[in-house]
């Protein structure tokens, strides 16, 4: 019996975690870090975190640093902050646009070799400096603390397709991947509130174009991420209605590529087929064989035409947002030994093709 209860002893021992206590009070939970390069070749590193305390005046604390490696703004946040700061809550990553240009690369390998920060942090670029878009969602009074207002709006907006999901993860996935490039959500800060402008896109790891919200839309499609988007057309005078506009939601979608080898290069077409609900339109007229004919291929020639823009717009970057890369990698691996990729994908043949299919009719005019 005693060494029965001195093996349970010992076994509650080893059944017992290692003792980490963080007091909420006392340490401050980082939501969202900015990292911007500056011109004498240093990096601004700056970071909100919400206040946890009833008393205090402030409720974001923000802290901004400078210095010559990522390490070292870390330590001098260390010494700023009134608490000690958690990073591995933090949300979304924001880089200035600049910094963007000149490739973020090097600031992602030494964030994810470091244990404490999240692989599913958003990955976000700004326009102007990262650090002046957390100041100016600071000041905003009227919105959530920035970390959290940032983060639901990524959040919203990669949803309906008008921005690309990517995180730190999803970024150096595609860096290391041959045939395939990064392409993240892009930020605009006014003094009153904070916009998704649509998406950066990368060339390796340097910001080589952008896109708007539609055309983030369209990419989406052709990369085959499901979305819940909504799409505002000019209608032509044969569809013409009192208001001369149609807007439809995407609710299914889907797409296949098909490939063949033209001249010894490789040529790709994308057809997508979509599942649509038409929002704010006269619902007996849809009922009509005629007209719905029409009106599905109109949609579907102003679909296709979008998505052949947003590729000249990606081809143009040298941004294989697509991966057709990959693809071409794993079908003519002979020829890609003797490919030059970054070369060859902008002057590829890449073509679109969308079917749209309307399922249902929203409220009448």
């Amino acid at each position: 019996m005693t060494v029965l209860i001195a093996l349970c002893v010992l076994m509650a021992g080893f059944a017992t975690g290692c003792w980490n206590e963080k007091i909420l009070e006392k340490v401050g939970i980082a939501l969202v870090t900015s990292i911007d390069s500056l011109p004498d070749g240093r990096l601004r590193f700056a970071s909100a975190a919400p206040v946890i305390d009833s008393d205090a005046r402030e409720k974001i604390e923000f802290v901004v640093t400078e210095g010559h490696t990522v390490r070292e703004c870390r330590e001098a946040l260390r010494r700023k902050a009134g608490k000690e700061i958690v990073a591995g809550k933090v949300q979304s990553l924001i880089f200035g646009e600049a910094t963007a240009h000149q490739g973020i690369g090097p600031f992602m390998e030494v964030l994810v070799r470091d244990t404490i920060n999240p692989l599913l942090a958003w990955v976000t670029i700004a326009e102007g400096e990262g650090s002046g878009l957390l100041e100016k969602g600071k000041a905003m009074k009227e919105k959530p603390p920035i970390g959290i207002y940032a983060n639901d709006l990524l959040e919203r907006t990669s949803q309906s397709g008008e921005t690309v999901r990517t995180t730190v993860y999803n970024f150096q996935t595609a860096f290391y991947t041959p045939g395939l490039d990064p392409v993240t959500p892009l930020m605009r800060a006014s003094e009153t509130e904070i916009v998704v402008v649509g998406s950066a896109l990368f060339r390796h790891d340097r910001m080589s174009g952008r896109i708007d919200n539609k055309q983030s839309m369209m990419l989406n499609l052709l990369m085959g991420n499901r979305i819940d988007g909504r799409v505002t057309l000019k209608l032509p005078q044969s569809l013409e209605t009192p208001k001369g506009f149609v807007t439809f939601q995407i609710t299914q979608s889907k797409r296949k590529i098909r490939k063949h080898l033209n001249q010894g290069k490789p040529a790709f077409l994308i057809a997508v087929e979509l599942t649509i609900d038409i929002e704010g339109f006269r619902i007996g007229r849809l009922f009509e064989p005629t007209f719905l004919e029409k009106m599905e291929r109109f949609l579907s020639n102003s679909v296709t035409s979008e998505m052949q823009k947003t590729i000249r717009l990606i081809q143009e970057a040298g941004c294989d947002a697509i991966g057709t890369g990959v693809i071409a990698k794993a079908s003519w691996y002979k020829q890609w030994q003797h490919w030059n990729w970054e070369e060859l994908y902008p002057r590829i043949e890449l073509k679109a093709s969308a079917k749209v299919n309307i399922q249902n009719s929203g409220g009448t005019d």
